[in-house]
């Protein structure tokens, strides 16, 4: 008489069973933070933005800013948690030019790009980008600014969920701010 496959499961899992019971019962701990996402700091290099397009505040999602005092101009120098886990937001004014979007991009330390999504939330002159993710890699935040044609390849992009990186900024994108963070931070 053959063993049949379940046969053959069954003996192997009577065997697998004492390698697994401390485990399941919590008496041997899996390796702690294995699964968290790294945070490092880092301190904002420089600003940089025109008349055109203003940077004016970033904060964090429960809303505390990340620079101490109440101007912008001052985060120059300021810490900055990096992490994928929790979303900066960034708000602004704009001179916007008809037929052109706005988008926020990371920029990691090869000059590849990361789309953040949704694009900002442009209202008047006003814009605020609510999905600024900061990771490890992230040498800058890019606001820039895209024709009808590269927002609807963005949008395409973020519908599928296609967080792939990108080897530049996509042709029709102008930068039109930064935040430059400290290259030692890297």
């Amino acid at each position: 008489m053959s063993p049949t496959l379940r046969d053959r499961l069954g003996l192997l899992a009577l065997l697998a069973a004492p390698l697994l019971l401390p485990f399941a019962i919590g008496r041997i701990e899996p390796i702690p933070n294995l699964f968290d996402m790294p945070v490092q700091t880092a301190r904002i290099a420089a600003v940089q933005d025109d008349a055109s397009f203003r940077v004016e505040g970033l904060a964090r999602e429960n809303g505390l800013p990340v620079h101490a005092a109440g101007s912008f101009s001052q985060l120059t120098g300021a810490p900055l948690e990096r992490t994928l886990r929790q979303a900066l937001h960034a708000r602004g004014h704009l001179n916007a030019e008809p037929g052109r979007h706005a988008w926020a991009f990371m920029q990691g330390r090869e000059g590849e790009v990361y789309m953040q999504f949704p694009p900002l939330l442009v209202e008047g002159d006003e814009w605020v980008a609510s999905n600024l993710r900061v990771g490890l890699q992230v040498a800058r935040v890019l606001f820039v600014d895209v024709d009808a044609a590269t927002h609807a390849t963005l949008l395409d992009k973020g519908a599928r969920e296609d967080w792939s990186a990108l080897p530049r900024l996509p042709a029709g994108a102008r930068v039109r701010a930064r935040i430059e963070l400290e290259a030692g931070a890297l």
